[in-house]
């Protein structure tokens, strides 16, 4: 009976929680009078914490108020779009929605980041400030590469939530930037592969992982050490 009695109550707790849908949107980036590589993610909550990839559903996809786009999604719930985006350089709200044939709905806010691609840029190594807990040594250098015109771009090795990453850039007084990848494959969208690809001007990365400053040298983005960047002298700006 007792046994009855726990496989009923646990039946309950997993169709109660059955339905969710949880939606992957990375950071778009695009470069003016380019239309942005939008490629997100929609799961269904199926039983417990699991979430299952969902296929054929139309998900829409806008940047402020550009044109919308929509796509369906693949078996492994992944969607892609080009999605128009403004000609202004800058972070631009990117809106991701769906709604299913029962009426359920999810959206999500994120983020497109239009860049220019002949500014000098810097990529740094997102574990160099976030899981290392170097922000405060970070941000007076960065921000004073960016009051001079340098664009900041932050790269992680694997997924980290945008918008909690946008944050803690905030929180820390760090310049803001689009959060790439610079490690993984299909389940990592903005990676810095793409990134490199629209980027004219010249490239630095700033970082002390050996793997990261592989990566980017790889790609012909030139490494520095960490120390150096964080200690750059007050007002220097080059690299």
């Amino acid at each position: 009976m007792a046994r009855i009695w726990a496989v009923s109550c646990l039946a309950i707790l997993l169709a109660g929680c059955a339905g969710r849908y949880r939606l992957t949107v990375p950071d778009a980036v695009s470069v003016p009078a380019k239309p942005a590589a939008v490629v997100v993610r929609l799961e269904r909550q199926e039983f417990g914490p699991v979430y299952l990839p969902v296929e054929d559903a139309v998900l829409r996809m806008w940047v402020d108020d550009e044109p919308l786009r929509a796509a369906y999604t693949r078996r492994d719930g992944y969607a892609s779009a080009a999605v128009p985006c403004p000609a202004e350089p800058g972070r631009h709200q990117l809106t991701i929605a769906h709604q299913d044939r029962q009426g359920g709905q999810v959206g999500k806010k994120a983020f497109a980041y239009v860049v220019r691609p002949e500014a000098r840029t810097l990529v740094v190594d997102w574990e160099a400030i976030e899981k290392t807990r170097q922000a405060h040594r970070a941000a007076p250098a960065l921000k004073r590469l960016a009051a001079a015109g340098v664009q900041i771009v932050y790269a992680a090795e694997g997924f980290e939530e945008p918008i909690a990453a946008h944050a803690f850039l905030a929180a820390n007084d760090l310049p803001d930037g689009p959060l790439v990848y610079w490690q993984g494959g299909r389940q990592v969208v903005g990676t810095l592969v793409t990134l490199r690809a629209l980027l004219t001007g010249p490239v630095t990365a700033a970082g002390d992982d050996a793997d990261f400053l592989r990566a980017a040298e790889s790609l012909s983005i030139e490494p520095e050490g960490w120390d150096s960047v964080v200690k750059r002298p007050e007002g220097g700006t080059g690299f």
